[in-house]
């Protein structure tokens, strides 16, 4: 493994290949004598399924048991992306649910009307009737992704978001959630047939005991573009990449899981490959093991990127790595989605020279990247390649300090920048590659994970 897909004349320092599924533990290098990564707060060696597949009928559903989590709420906002297998319009033979919690007549649910094609969200008031009722005005959801985010509070604010647009609105003094009753994904109930039939790819669900609670418009346009808020507003977060088994693991700070009925599946389209899964709460891997980032480097990461990786000033980095000298400020290596630019940027900082490179191209949540960034102090030149094509380059380096490093993958270090993609391989390669060295690599790590990037 020592050259494994390197050109000749290189050999990894460090290489990360996850395999076996894990939650928590230790990533090991596929190298002997490499760092270990600790997964830490949750993160887990999973798959890269698109997510859940539901065909409609009574055993569709996957259900989180009822909690006090989720019970008697004054707020509560439901953040879910999914997409039709043949799409839903005006006309269909049956209303579709794709989220219910219910309890007597008190639900919380949201409801495809086949009359007219809308996304209804209701609250039960109790008696058998509506306490609100929001409609989207999109009618025709073809067969693409989409995210709806659906909100209460006793504010009262009600609003209905479709792909990040507020599609309807009401100050209908809301009640609290259902004070009981599961909660049921992909269908009205347990044993209903009148579920959703198509894939859901993560669940997120915020609630509180009063309305300061609540999401924020920017916490709505972040969860749109795939990155939750922090952990006090995200009690769950199912992101349905487990890719087997019946299991789809919560990673927020509530209580409880979903399970999955008997004619749910998982949605495994090639390729189908084990990765780190990270959250972009708190997620990330670190190694104890100090490395060596001295001279002439490159850095890769090839992965599912799990976010637009557009500019928003909201969130923050999200890290996709970083190596740093513990003790040493000024010396660090970070590759991340940087805040005031649109895709992602490769930093240096060494010698008391900063250098950053840009690529300013948003991305499509599920699209596969190849990030190869080379460091070469020996010619005065870094570059940062985006699936075999170099997008910048900088000159006038500064000289990396000689001490180990550590690396983090998903966090920056001390502060959060947490992420959300999921890298399949991850690794330090000794020596700078040069453009056609890079494009070279990228060829044979897309041809290797059949990743269809060049």
């Amino acid at each position: 493994m020592r050259d494994f897909l390197l050109p000749s004349g290189h050999w990894w320092r460090n290489l990360y290949i996850p395999k076996a599924a894990t939650v928590g533990g230790t990533l090991i290098p596929d190298l002997a004598g490499g760092a270990d990564l600790t997964l830490t707060n949750g993160a887990a060696i999973r798959t890269t399924s698109d997510g859940v597949h539901f065909v409609g009928t009574a055993t569709s559903n996957c259900v989180i048991p009822a909690h006090a989590d989720n019970n008697n709420k004054a707020a509560i906002a439901i953040t879910i992306r999914f997409k039709f297998d043949t799409g839903f319009d005006i006309g269909e033979a049956t209303d579709q649910y794709i989220f219910n919690k219910v309890l007597g007549n008190e639900w919380v649910r949201l409801r495809f009307e086949s009359d007219d094609g809308a996304l209804y969200f209701e609250q039960g008031n109790g008696a058998g009737g509506n306490q609100f009722q929001l409609v989207s005005t999109t009618v025709d959801w073809g067969v693409g992704w989409h995210v709806v985010t659906a909100s209460l509070t006793d504010t009262p604010t009600q609003r209905l978001l479709v792909d990040n647009v507020a599609e309807d609105t009401d100050t209908q003094a809301a009640r609290a959630t259902p004070n009981g009753g599961d909660v049921v994904v992909g269908s009205s109930s347990d044993g209903g047939a009148d579920g959703f039939e198509g894939t859901i790819a993560y669940v997120h669900i915020a609630t509180g005991a009063t309305a300061a609670t609540a999401l924020t418009a920017a916490e709505e346009t972040l969860l749109y573009k795939g990155i939750p808020p922090a952990i006090a507003k995200s009690q769950y977060l199912m992101t349905m990449d487990e890719g087997r088994s019946v299991t789809t693991y919560n990673r927020g700070g509530g209580t409880g899981n979903g399970t999955l009925d008997s004619a749910c599946s998982w949605d495994n389209p090639t390729p189908h490959l084990a990765c780190m899964s990270l959250d972009g709460i708190n997620d990330y891997a670190v190694s104890g093991q100090l490395v060596n980032a001295a001279g002439d480097i490159t850095i890769v990461w090839a992965g599912k990127i799990m976010s637009t990786c557009d500019a928003d000033v909201s969130k923050g980095l999200s890290m996709f790595y970083a190596y740093k000298v513990p003790d040493e400020a000024g010396n660090r290596l970070w590759l991340a989605h940087a805040t005031s630019v649109s895709g992602l940027r490769f930093w240096v900082d060494a010698g008391g020279v900063t250098d950053s490179m840009n690529y300013s191209t948003a991305f499509t949540i599920g699209d596969y990247a190849i990030l190869v960034c080379t460091y070469d102090e020996t010619n005065d030149l870094a570059q940062f390649a985006v699936n075999g094509v170099v997008v910048a380059t900088d000159t006038g380096l500064g000289v990396k300090s000689a001490l180990l490093w550590r690396l983090w993958l998903g966090k920056q270090g001390s502060s959060i920048a947490t992420d959300v993609s999921k890298p399949i391989l991850s690794g330090l390669i000794n020596g700078a590659l040069t453009s056609q060295e890079a494009r070279l690599l990228t060829h044979r790590i897309s041809q290797r994970y059949e990743l269809g990037v060049m």
